[in-house]
């Protein structure tokens, strides 16, 4: 695992320069990206990924939005239970438009998924789709090519259908408007978020990441 993080690093460099809480205040206080406060009844942590109408690519470039959720996925990756029963991300792509796409390039697609396929510091039980449109189909055909078949088995695509995402995430852990019951005051979430973030600073500075992921269970 370890190599593999180095081997990122050696291949994507920028995505490493200002890889801080402090720097990257934009992307986590658009609330893009969030953990959900209940974890499944396995354990699992909830990860909310805001990848349609929320996201303004002018304001956060697709890189930032990719290194907010390196951010908060090495944090997860610190604690204990979700080192032990992984994490779920659920991709709301509710608004996704041909703007939207425009932004996403056949090298970004190739390291974001040779990033979650081989660097991911936790477990990653499944990536789940809802409110997909054809427009996100076009998007996910640039990612296809560079998937593996065993992680191919780990997307779940959902639409609307929220019984089926209930089938991986007891409705105590989803939000209301993925058919749960947790409500969530989205608007104010990701400021909220990003100030406890702030007191998590010294776990992104210096080595503390890589010595971190030697000693993580994958």
């Amino acid at each position: 695992q370890i190599k593999r993080y180095y081997r990122f690093r050696l291949n994507y460099p920028h995505i490493y320069t200002d890889l801080l809480v402090t720097k990257q205040k934009t992307a986590l206080c658009a609330g893009l990206i969030y953990p959900l406060p209940i974890r499944t009844q396995k354990g699992s942590r909830v990860l909310i990924v805001e990848a349609g109408k929320r996201w303004k690519p002018k304001e956060v470039s697709i890189n930032d939005f990719f290194k907010g959720m390196l951010l908060i996925l090495y944090l997860a990756m610190v604690e204990y239970k979700t080192q032990i029963a992984g994490t779920h991300i659920i991709l709301d792509v509710e608004g996704f438009s041909l703007s939207h796409l425009t932004y996403i390039t056949p090298s970004f697609a190739k390291m974001l998924v040779d990033f979650i396929q081989r660097c991911m510091p936790t477990r990653l039980k499944g990536i789940h789709i809802v409110n997909q449109s054809f427009i996100f189909n076009m998007a996910f055909a640039i990612f296809k090519p560079f998937l593996e078949e065993k992680f191919r088995n780990r997307i779940h695509f959902h639409g609307t259908n929220w019984d089926s995402l209930k089938d991986f995430i007891d409705k105590k852990a989803l939000l209301k408007k993925h058919g749960g019951e947790l409500k969530m005051a989205e608007g104010q979430y990701g400021v909220m978020f990003w100030q406890n973030m702030l007191s998590c600073e010294s776990v992104f500075e210096g080595n503390d990441i890589r010595k971190k992921m030697m000693f993580s269970q994958h």
